[in-house]
């Protein structure tokens, strides 16, 4: 959930809640995969690596049948939480497009949102939509 809020310069800026109790643990060294189920509670807490590495997504159908009643156009944000210093470049699974900013950079949060695009054929598109300081 986002807010604007003002700041101590009295300048707005926006304010973002990461979700509390929906945390999920990848400690994968090297690539690993954020199934869906990870990806529509919210919150994935990410260690291991030892250098840069892949994060793949669950695939479309997978993510669509972790959803309730899934339509063309509803979306959910979730955050990965990069607890290493080493990039991370998230990779598509099967009928997912990826958009916008990706990679999440070193000991940082990055925010995404994922969009229903088809329900007949699955379809969803993840877009990187912002980041945050971990």
């Amino acid at each position: 959930m986002k807010a604007l809020h003002k700041g101590a310069d009295g300048a707005l800026q926006f304010k973002t809640n990461i979700p509390a109790g929906a945390k999920n643990a990848v400690s994968t060294v090297g690539a690993g995969t954020l199934t869906a189920s990870m990806l529509v509670a919210g919150l994935i807490m990410r260690t291991g690596p030892t250098g840069n590495y892949a994060d793949t997504t669950g695939t479309a159908t997978e993510i669509l049948a972790a959803m309730s009643a899934p339509q063309v156009g509803d979306s959910f944000d979730f955050y990965h939480v990069n607890g290493v210093a080493y990039i991370c470049t998230l990779t598509a699974g099967t009928g997912v497009t990826l958009a916008g900013t990706t990679a999440n950079a070193a000991s940082k949060v990055r925010v995404y949102r994922c969009t229903v695009t088809a329900t007949d054929t699955p379809a969803v598109t993840i877009t990187g939509i912002g980041e945050l300081a971990a």
